[in-house]
């Protein structure tokens, strides 16, 4: 029976594996026609000569005692076991190969978009309510506060999941603001304000380091408009309002640095949307401020 299942294994073999014979051809020299034959690839008669030593090696078989014929049939599937193997890692392989240099190539697109300020307009914030469209005003803030937000972005696309574990809104006031925070622990705090957009300002006579236009830092907040918050740090960041005032607020004064702006409908009623939430009373009493149940988390993308 053993001898039986080899020989329809050798069988299976020479059915599985094409047959490397030459192939003849019909030439013609001098008016008379040439059977000749067409030379194999160096690879092919590598592929011959292993075919040959397999087809070899079980036709011996067949003269074989039993228990050389058991050793030999776990050799074959040993032999037949390791040859899938190969054949699966290497697949393995080229595909890994391949999403890997997909990888580097997207990493690298999205690294050279973020460097290059001129290329990006604003930054989408995705969140469980909605997705909010922020346009960036440079014009109004500076350089430095855009690059901050986009160093942020560039740091967490590099991370596993795109997990960004300091992007949240915790706050909100109904028909003020809706308050959050853009942080990662590898990029440093954006310690740079706005410049002052009134020529005819007279700022005190002292003042911070970081803002020699102390009191002035921004234009009058309107509705969409996106500023770091003042409550926090030094008015530089992370955290930071979407005002949804519906008029401008001029006991705010020009103390934010406005680095973006809501210019679409759809946009505010995502913001306005969380003022429907639950609120936290506790940390609400303690802090004065109308604090969310449940923070929302939100991640971003630049556009």
């Amino acid at each position: 029976l053993m001898k039986r299942r080899l020989i329809i294994l050798s069988r299976l073999f020479s059915d599985t594996i094409p047959s490397l014979k030459l192939e003849p051809t019909m030439r013609r020299r001098g008016g008379l026609t040439v059977t000749a034959h067409t030379p194999i690839s160096r690879t092919k008669r590598s592929r011959h000569r292993k075919l040959s030593l397999i087809r070899t090696f079980y036709a011996s078989l067949t003269a074989a005692t039993p228990k050389r014929l058991e050793l030999a049939a776990l050799a074959a599937i040993l032999f037949g076991g390791a040859i899938l193997l190969a054949m699966s890692m290497c697949s393995s392989s080229n595909a890994i190969n391949s999403s890997a240099t997909r990888n580097k190539g997207s990493l690298r697109q999205l690294s050279a978009q973020v460097r290059d300020l001129s290329t990006v307009q604003g930054l989408i914030i995705h969140t469980h309510l909605g997705d909010i469209r922020i346009h960036f005003t440079p014009e109004l803030a500076g350089e430095s506060s855009i690059k901050y937000i986009m160093d942020v972005v560039q740091a967490v696309s590099g991370k596993r999941n795109n997990v960004c574990q300091k992007c949240i809104f915790y706050r909100v006031e109904k028909q003020q603001l809706l308050e959050g925070i853009i942080a990662d622990e590898s990029v440093p705090e954006n310690k740079v304000l706005g410049p002052c957009p009134d020529p005819n300002y007279i700022p005190p006579k002292k003042c911070p380091n970081n803002g020699p236009d102390c009191g002035c830092h921004g234009p009058i907040m309107t509705k969409g408009m996106v500023a770091w918050s003042h409550h926090t740090g030094n008015g530089g960041g992370p955290d930071f309002i979407i005002n949804t005032n519906e008029k401008p607020v001029d006991y705010w004064g020009g103390h934010h640095t406005v680095w973006g702006e809501i210019r679409d409908d759809i946009s505010l009623k995502v913001v306005e949307s969380a003022e429907e939430l639950p609120i936290d009373v506790q940390r609400t009493i303690q802090t004065g401020m109308i604090m969310l149940e449940e923070e929302i988390e939100f991640s971003f993308e630049l556009f």
